[in-house]
């Protein structure tokens, strides 16, 4: 869960203004969430991850949407989350809403898609809790909750640990994901053979990765929510945001789902490779101390990126 973006002024609820709300009321404990990808949860065999994601008809994806790309993104949006901390999945728990018209078959075809991405990356769905709408007018929804697990000795990688000094990095490319450009948002991987690679590095001192997490809404307004996190003013060069085929720097600033790593990496403890796991890594940016001059906060020619992103609920 983040906070971070400014509230709006029409009186509609936020998504912002509603995590900045449970992250007050229930606050931060030293060594767990609210405000990562995941929440970290120390026990006695080690370190654990957990986290949650809810998927809305309507919202997420569009009512006629195949029922398997449904199940399958229910679960890698998840999963992308558990590549942003440098984890393993661990298993997975569905809750489910279904419309009351809803077919047997529409169930079948969206447990394909989950359990065949289950099966896939490793992370078993082990249970859960179904439902039925009394009306069709209400929307189908599903909410995959998922636990991960680092190695003994493995640190989480974190959204509040980006240091002036540090590059900022990108995978893969940006914009387009619900339509017009390459329309990903069904079916993006999860970046987590990539984020081994890039653990791998690290613990090798190839390189030291400072801070990193998933790019869901935007990157103008995740990298905002980073810089906010870690207390630092992030500067992005529009010539090197690597946007989709047909995409403007614009979309891909602001059109979020893109489901990629945003990283931050000290550059004198090693290069970072221009690809690894077949996905290409572009450097777009730098990060500086607050002050004066450079508020907290992440910008773009000197204009703050705040508002370019997607903001669930409209």
């Amino acid at each position: 869960m983040t906070a971070g973006a400014a509230a709006r002024s029409d009186g509609r609820l936020s998504e912002s203004e509603i995590l900045a709300m449970i992250a007050a009321r229930i606050g931060r404990p030293s060594a767990m969430g609210p405000g990562d990808d995941l929440a970290i949860v120390p026990t006695v065999a080690g370190t654990m991850l957990a986290g949650a994601d809810a998927m809305i008809e309507g919202t997420h994806f569009l009512r006629g949407t195949d029922w398997a790309l449904v199940g399958r993104k229910a679960l890698t949006r998840n999963l992308s989350d558990v590549a942003a901390m440098g984890a393993a999945p661990v298993a997975c728990v569905a809750c489910v809403q279904f419309r009351p018209d809803m077919t047997l078959a529409d169930v079948s075809r969206l447990l394909d898609g989950l359990v065949a991405t289950a099966t896939a990356y490793g992370c078993p769905l082990i249970g859960g809790d179904t439902s039925i709408h009394s009306s069709a007018d209400h929307p189908f929804t599903i909410a995959v909750a998922i636990t991960a697990a680092l190695a003994p000795g493995q640190l989480p990688f974190t959204r509040c640990t980006a240091r002036p000094g540090d590059d900022v990095f990108v995978t893969g490319s940006l914009g387009g994901s619900l339509g017009g450009g390459h329309g990903s948002h069904l079916t993006f991987e999860p970046r987590l053979a990539l984020a081994r690679e890039l653990r791998a590095l690290h613990e090798r001192a190839q390189l030291r990765i400072t801070s990193m997490m998933d790019l869901s809404d935007g990157l103008g307004r995740d990298a905002t929510r980073l810089a906010h996190a870690s207390g630092v003013h992030i500067a992005l060069h529009r010539d090197a945001i690597p946007a989709s085929p047909g995409c403007s720097v614009a979309s891909a600033m602001a059109d979020g789902e893109d489901y990629e790593l945003l990283f931050t990496a000290s550059p004198n403890d090693g290069s970072i490779p221009q690809q690894l796991a077949q996905v290409s890594i572009a450097t777009i940016g730098s990060v500086h101390a607050v002050d004066p001059g450079h508020p907290a906060g992440a910008f773009m020619d000197g204009a703050s990126l705040e508002q370019e992103g997607w903001n669930h609920g409209g």
